[in-house]
């Protein structure tokens, strides 16, 4: 048997130059980082947070936490765009978090820790997209879930 080897033209092409996607090893939600001596700790990663309120419904509130975003270079090289969307469980769109990064080639990394209050107008599931340049890099969920906290009832003898 003939083993049949593709010629330049006909193999697939890379992209190149400030076009090559960096790596992402890691994209989560979570309570908080620690950052020490080069290190990043991850604590508490979550996906879904128990909202309790004494109304029947979900009244609009704010919820504290924070996304780790960390890359590796790979053959991408030069500034690149970091964008993140949160998309809501009715789909409203809105920018979360815009910076950029330096990416230098090979294993390097280059991480992004973006620690905020984020409003909740409603239960359900909401998306986190994370983009590089206007590339979807991939989407993290976090759903919200509310209850009813049960009062008790004070005996006024």
């Amino acid at each position: 048997m003939k083993k049949r080897v593709a010629s330049k033209s006909q193999s697939r092409r890379r992209p190149r130059g400030n076009r090559l996607k960096p790596l992402l090893a890691v994209a989560v939600i979570c309570e908080r980082v620690l950052q020490e001596e080069q290190v990043s700790s991850i604590i508490r990663i979550v996906d879904v947070f128990n909202l309790t309120g004494e109304s029947k419904t979900l009244k609009p509130g704010v919820i504290e936490f924070t996304i780790y975003l960390l890359f590796k270079s790979d053959k991408a090289r030069g500034t690149r765009t970091v964008k993140v969307d949160v998309i809501s469980p009715s789909s409203e769109t809105r920018q979360v978090f815009t910076g950029h990064g330096e990416f230098k080639g090979g294993g390097q990394g280059i991480s992004f820790t973006v620690k905020g209050m984020f409003g909740v107008k409603e239960t359900g599931l909401y998306w986190f997209e994370v983009f590089v340049n206007k590339d979807l890099m991939t989407r993290i969920p976090l759903r919200i879930e509310y209850r009813q906290a049960i009062v008790a009832q004070q005996d006024r003898r």
